[in-house]
């Protein structure tokens, strides 16, 4: 009864519905071209040559997928927020579909990488978080070889302007650093920080400003000028992470997370 409205409401022919339900059910009836058409089942019949042939634009979600999965902290994020996942993958495949290469796509993943693992450094654990500091003071080590404003680009980007560090370092220097991001990511979703002791972190800050005497300054970015100067800021700020690294990791920990939450 239902396929007998359906037909009437698609505007075929009574004398052609009648002869449809007429048929056995073991049996088929093979209606003309010309008899399609008079009963208004199709419209007209056009030659193959004349239809243009329609392009499909074939899923590419799977291989942005596969350039994901080859990057740990992606996978970190996979794990313990796929939904968050799901919707970056389908970000980064427009931009695939419009054109973006692999290495573009690598490029912002990693940028909202970095933005995540840094908002989750206030809580994650201590192993986690001095890693991460430690890769940083390698990394800026390794720009300020190349060129000390690109320190300061790394530590001040509203300052001295972002950094695309792709242009500068390659993917193997670039490794210890997405490790890091990784475990920020996956202890932060696994392992307790503990309570943040705020009294104890202020005091190791200031002994460890006092230590690094007049070149403390360089710590605020303020009135420098020239290679010198960004040369002098990027030292100084190795030497704060490096004494605050050399703490027992609980302190260490403690401390970074307290920096890196205000």
């Amino acid at each position: 009864m239902r396929d007998l409205v359906y037909y009437r409401e698609q505007g075929v022919s009574g004398e052609f519905i009648q002869r449809i339900f007429a048929v056995n059910s073991d049996d088929l009836w093979y209606p003309s071209t010309k008899e399609m058409i008079d009963a208004g089942v199709v419209h007209a019949v056009v030659s193959p040559s004349s239809v243009q042939e329609t392009q499909y634009q074939p899923s590419t979600l799977f291989e942005v997928d596969e350039m994901l999965q080859s990057m740990p902290a992606m996978r970190a994020i996979n794990r313990h927020e796929p939904e968050l996942y799901l919707q970056m993958l389908h970000m980064l495949n427009q931009m695939f579909i419009a054109g973006a290469s692999p290495i573009e796509i690598k490029q912002v993943a990693g940028k909202i990488i970095a933005e995540m693992a840094g908002s989750l450094l206030p809580r994650t654990s201590d192993v986690a978080i001095t890693q991460f500091v430690q890769e940083t003071a390698n990394l800026l080590a390794t720009l300020h070889m190349i060129n000390p404003i690109l320190c300061m680009k790394n530590i001040f980007p509203t300052v001295y302007g972002e950094l695309d560090i792709t242009r500068h370092l390659s993917i193997q220097q670039m490794t210890p650093m997405m490790v890091a991001f990784e475990r920020v990511i996956e202890d932060s979703y696994t392992t307790e920080a503990g309570a943040l002791d705020v009294a104890n972190a202020q005091t190791i800050v200031t002994d460890v400003v006092v230590s690094l005497g007049l070149s403390a300054h360089f710590l605020h970015n303020q009135r420098l000028r020239g290679h010198e100067d960004y040369s002098a800021a990027c030292r100084t700020f190795i030497r704060f992470y490096d004494r605050i690294l050399a703490l027992p990791q609980r302190e260490a920990g403690n401390t970074l997370r307290y920096l890196f939450s205000y």
